[in-house]
C-alpha cells in the first residue's frame, strides 16, 4: 500500500513519517525464522503424532466390536445346532428306552417322520453301542443281518471288537 503524503500546507516539503502497517510487522532475524519453522514443525508432527493414535484406537476399537459381534453370532449358531441334536438324541433315546420291539427299520420311519434334513439340519449319524459277550456274538451278528443298522443295507455291516486282555483269553 502506498504511502499517502501527509496534508501540506502550500510550501511545505515534509513528508509524513508516521509508520505503515508494512513497518508495523515483526521484523525477524533469519535464525528467529528458522526457530519459528523448527516450532510449526514440531507442532505439526505432535498434532500428526495424536491424530494417528486416536485413528489407531478408533480403528483397533472397531475390529475387536466386530469379532465380538461374529464370534457372538458363531456361538448363538453353534449353541442352537448342539440343542438340535441334544433334542433329537433325547428324542431317539426315550423312543429306544420306552419300546423294546422297537426295530432298525420302525426307526428309520420315525426318523422320516421327523423331517430330520429341515428340523435337524446338519446331525450326522446315530451311534449305538452294545455289550455283547462272546458266546453271544452269533446271535448278535445274525440279528444285525436280519435288522441293518440305520444307513446300512443287509449284509454291510461294520462291527468293531473292543476287549480287555481277561475278556480276550476267555
Amino acid at each position: 500500500m502506498p504511502r499517502r503524503p501527509h496534508k501540506q500546507s502550500p510550501g511545505d516539503d515534509r513528508v509524513d513519517r508516521r509508520p505503515s502497517l508494512r513497518d508495523k510487522h515483526l521484523r525477524l532475524s533469519p535464525a528467529e525464522w528458522r526457530l519459528v519453522v523448527v516450532f510449526v514443525m514440531l507442532a505439526g508432527l505432535g498434532v500428526s503424532a495424536v491424530s494417528s493414535w486416536a485413528w489407531y484406537a478408533y480403528t483397533s476399537s472397531q475390529g475387536r466390536q466386530a469379532s465380538a459381534s461374529s464370534l457372538g453370532n458363531v456361538k448363538s449358531i453353534l449353541g442352537t445346532s448342539l440343542d438340535r441334536d441334544t433334542d433329537l438324541l433325547t428324542t431317539v433315546n426315550a423312543d429306544v428306552t420306552t419300546n423294546s420291539e422297537l426295530t432298525n427299520a420302525s426307526l428309520v420311519a420315525i426318523l422320516s417322520e421327523l423331517n430330520l434334513a429341515q428340523h435337524y439340519p446338519g446331525s450326522v449319524a446315530f451311534t449305538y453301542v452294545e455289550n455283547v459277550s462272546r458266546a453271544g456274538l452269533a446271535r448278535f451278528d445274525t440279528a444285525t443281518k436280519r435288522d441293518p443298522p440305520l444307513g446300512w443295507p443287509p449284509g454291510r455291516l461294520c462291527l468293531f471288537l473292543l476287549a480287555t486282555a481277561a475278556q480276550a483269553t476267555a
